[in-house]
């Protein structure tokens, strides 16, 4: 339809904009004017909501039923047929968990003085329900538990990234060659998984979609801190992006009440719990700085720690008669002995961290598959299994480290990847210069198979020629790190 020219002057303002918009319908319509479209700042989560809308919910369905089956099926069966038993630290555990069910959850005690009360909280209740065979109920509730972790990207990430980038990072979580082969120790490394990846998806879902979820947030990071004391900082990234969201989202300081109060409730009652068992009000346990010293004392080289007593005895014997003054100075002696060999330590500290970024998982089966932790009827499939698992995992850990790197400048400017990694060198960077262990870096993993399947997501849209650049880029960092910590063990 067109409109009578008119002159402007005898128009009322919206009778004159209607009739410029009818022409310009017309004329663009009729082909003489190119219809522009508009470019989505959040192309990402309005592409993927059109697509959710387009899927069948039985689709949705089924793709988290199969993810449930592939994340728990593997765990129990490897659980069933290597029933291993809690031993050194997870015993601990699991003798704190009995401590509580049998008594309260503020009796005091000797492992309130190295273990966060969280995961012992927790099975504390599982206990409660399965009082017959308290090793088999933890061992069984670990498997189960971890098994759940390919349910998070899926879900969260549901109208924010299309299916199969949710399928992809989803299956890969579900069928982690290295979390299945520990998945029957109950460490708070596995635990600590859950709240690590909820709340790297939810952080990612907040950045894409320009949403905040501040109690949710809240509430997994106080989570996180309870199962281990080092997330408090590890996880912080995470719990800004997720409650936040983006800058350019809804106004973030609308969020931060119910942030604090979500995250700072839960870790209140948490220090008010170790106070009424200990007289201490603290989130921390208090041998921090004698675990720390273990790592720095000579000798320690060969297991990564070594007990701090003997070397104590022989240069503050004094110390050993007063255990709380020890926890004091320990920090102290470790300080003294990276002055005395500064280059040492720097190069103990690189070879460690790089050997577990690529071999940690492997040095896990000495908790899974020892003939330690197995019974004698089983010990022979146990060494013939880690004698077969354990170059398959060195090589798993390689890859996913390579494609880790290769997906860094596929999403330069993607700021949900850059949370994942500072979230990823906070929790590394701690464990480099406190304690490593391979368990540790689990967490380090699990954020990185997020950041794959970001990077899957981007190289899907980009040249040939640019992902060949970036595989290739993160093949030769990977090259790099594998040589320098050959030469770093070697020297």
């Amino acid at each position: 339809s067109r409109c009578r020219p008119l002159r402007p002057a005898r128009l009322e303002r919206g009778a004159l904009d209607r009739c410029l918009a009818s022409q310009l319908c017309s004329r663009v319509a009729s082909g003489k004017i190119p219809a522009v479209r508009k470019k989505s700042i959040g192309g990402n989560a309005k592409s993927s909501r059109s697509e959710l809308a387009k899927t069948p919910a039985w689709n949705e369905f089924l793709a988290l039923a199969l993810l449930l089956l592939l994340g728990v099926v593997p765990r129990v069966a490897f659980v069933t047929a290597f029933p291993t038993r809690p031993t050194s630290d997870f015993q601990s555990l699991v003798g704190f968990g009995l401590w509580m069910r049998d008594h309260s959850i503020v009796a005091g005690g000797f492992y309130w003085q190295v273990l966060n009360p969280g995961l012992p909280l927790i099975l504390s209740l599982i206990l409660r329900l399965f009082p017959a065979a308290p090793e088999t109920a933890a061992r069984l509730s670990t498997a189960l538990a971890t098994g759940l972790l390919p349910l998070f990207p899926f879900l969260l990430w549901r109208g924010a990234q299309p299916r199969w980038v949710r399928l992809l990072a989803g299956g890969a979580l579900a069928l982690w060659p290295g979390q299945i082969a520990f998945s029957g120790v109950v460490a708070q490394d596995n635990w600590v998984l859950i709240p690590a990846v909820a709340l790297g998806a939810l952080a990612v879902r907040s950045l894409t979609g320009r949403e905040q979820h501040p109690i949710a947030a809240g509430l997994l990071y106080a989570f996180g801190v309870a199962v281990r004391q080092e997330m408090l900082v590890a996880l912080l990234p995470l719990l800004l992006a997720a409650a936040l969201g983006p800058r350019q989202g809804k106004p973030w300081r609308r969020a931060l009440l119910p942030c604090a109060l979500a995250c700072g409730i839960p870790l209140l009652l948490l220090a008010l719990q170790r106070q009424a068992a200990t007289g201490r009000f603290a989130l921390t346990s208090d041998h921090g700085g004698v675990a720390l010293l273990g790592a720095y004392i000579p000798g320690a080289t060969a297991n990564g720690w070594a007990d701090p007593g003997p070397y104590v005895a022989a240069v503050e014997p004094s110390l050993l008669e007063d255990l709380p003054r020890l926890r004091r100075q320990a920090v102290r002696l470790a300080w003294r002995e990276v002055l005395a060999r500064p280059a040492f330590q720097a190069a103990r500290i690189a070879a460690f961290t790089l050997h577990y970024l690529v071999s940690g998982e492997g040095s896990n089966l000495v908790w899974s598959l020892s003939p330690d932790v197995i019974p004698p009827s089983a010990q022979p499939r146990a060494l013939a299994t880690a004698r077969l698992a354990s170059p398959m995992l060195h090589f798993e850990m390689a890859l996913l480290l390579a494609l880790f790197l290769a997906s860094l400048p596929l999403t330069i400017r993607d700021p949900a990847i850059w949370v994942l990694v500072v979230a990823i060198l906070l929790k590394a960077g701690i464990h480099a210069v406190t304690v490593s262990q391979g368990r540790y870096f689990l967490a380090v993993t699990a954020l990185q198979i997020l950041v794959i399947a970001l990077g899957a997501q981007a190289a899907s849209r980009a040249s040939p020629r640019t992902v060949a650049v970036a595989l290739a880029c993160g093949g030769a960092v990977r090259s790099e790190e594998h040589t320098s910590e050959l030469q770093s063990h070697h020297d």
